[in-house]
């Protein structure tokens, strides 16, 4: 399927999603405790996202220990369709840096 049918087929509700950050949890912020993550992160994120720009993804990056942030220059808010064998080869390497015993040889 290719990139653009596949985020067409996707079943959004994002009046849900805003209605719950905007009347339910407006101060939602996890800044002051992703130090605590432990396990090595990928943090990844659209050049032209609008969503979760560019700036936001690398304060996530910066507050993770261990992390590694991806920026993918040809997409906007889900590069993991709009450039996917990029983004697949990006999380293959990943695992292979920090998992080496999963990825077949």
């Amino acid at each position: 399927m290719k990139s653009a049918a596949r985020v067409e087929a996707g079943f959004y509700h994002h009046e849900a999603h805003n209605y719950c950050f905007t009347h339910n949890s407006p101060n939602y912020d996890l800044k002051p405790i992703l130090h605590t993550i432990k396990a090595p992160t990928l943090v990844t994120v659209g050049r032209t996202d609008w969503v979760t720009p560019v700036a936001s993804a690398q304060i996530i990056a910066d507050g993770i220990p261990n992390s590694r942030l991806v920026i993918f220059e040809k997409s906007g808010h889900s590069p993991q369709f709009e450039e996917y064998d990029l983004f697949q080869e990006v999380q293959r390497k990943f695992i292979a840096d920090y998992l080496p015993h999963l990825v077949a040889k």
